[in-house]
């Protein structure tokens, strides 16, 4: 939240005992909010681009785009707009608590470090951007980051999938949000999974190539799971592997655009199963 004012106005003087208890109340709330405050009279570039007609003028901004406030002018009313609609909570687990999520979630973001740290501010802004599509947690015990391997202030994702069993990626990127939602995207994808949109649009945003199966309820497809399984295994990271249906809505769309109907594995051959590749940052197709 953001106040614009101006030093002559009335009223944004009586507001200042109230904006510093708002900035106090949200500092100490977990997660942690900021409010912040911007003379606009110094500024007109400011009052133009937000079309003030008066003062004080406050502006909320949620995930980077700015929300005129239009509620009630104090401490309780302003305190829970923010609340409701700034980012959720990161929940804080022990160390105990933590190696049980670990076993019982496939993916998990985990931040080490202290409550007054950047970074996890940093990731309760990440919480929004990923859709919910994973659980945020921190832990703020040395002894548990150590357990670990993890230096303080370091943001981890964790997964739990059941071919390749636990394991945990370290962000290393600058903390700034664009690079934090990157690095959210490679890990969260399964070993082998099936097709669907969700993992169409993560194919498109890495640079990485895709290995498709193709598969029909009349082929052997056991008889290629296996030594494609062991495939995506020792590609970790390399590519992404997965596996359609074409009797799946998405899965004939794909089909189509593989043009699968030409030829499977073996030239003359039954059609599926047919294995593709695809490697959209370089605008490639591949036909086995």
């Amino acid at each position: 939240m953001v106040e614009i004012y101006a030093p002559w106005c009335g009223h944004c003087k009586d507001f200042i005992d109230k904006y510093n208890d708002i900035g106090q109340l949200l500092f100490d709330n977990a997660p942690r909010y900021f409010v912040a405050k911007i003379d606009g009279s110094k500024y007109p570039e400011i009052a133009k681009r937000f079309e003030i007609k008066g003062f004080p003028h406050f502006v909320f901004f949620k995930r980077g785009k700015p929300i005129t406030y239009e509620g009630d002018r104090n401490v309780k009313s302003i305190t829970e707009y923010i609340k409701k609609n700034g980012p959720e909570n990161v929940q804080r687990l022990n160390c105990g608590q933590l190696i049980e999520q670990k076993r019982r979630s496939s993916q998990m973001v985990v931040y080490f470090g202290k409550t007054e740290a950047d970074s996890r501010f940093l990731l309760t802004e990440a919480m929004s951007i990923r859709e919910k599509r994973f659980s945020f947690f921190w832990n703020d015990e040395p002894e548990c980051w150590e357990k670990h391997g993890v230096k303080p202030r370091t943001i981890t994702f964790m997964t739990n999938f059941e071919l390749e069993g636990q394991k945990m990626s370290i962000f290393e990127g600058r903390a700034r949000l664009g690079d934090l939602a990157k690095f959210l995207v490679e890990p969260a994808i399964p070993p082998l999974v099936q097709y669907d949109l969700s993992i169409g649009e993560t194919m498109r945003s890495v640079k990485i190539p895709t290995i498709i199966l193709f598969r029909n309820e009349e082929d052997e497809f056991e008889d290629y799971a296996g030594v494609f399984k062991k495939a995506a295994l020792a590609n970790r990271g390399k590519a992404i592997f997965v596996w359609s249906d074409k009797d799946d809505e998405d899965g004939r769309e794909l089909s189509k655009h593989m043009k699968i109907s030409d030829y499977g594995l073996d030239p003359g051959g039954p059609i599926y199963p047919s294995i593709r590749a695809m490697w959209i940052y370089k605008n490639k197709r591949y036909i086995s």
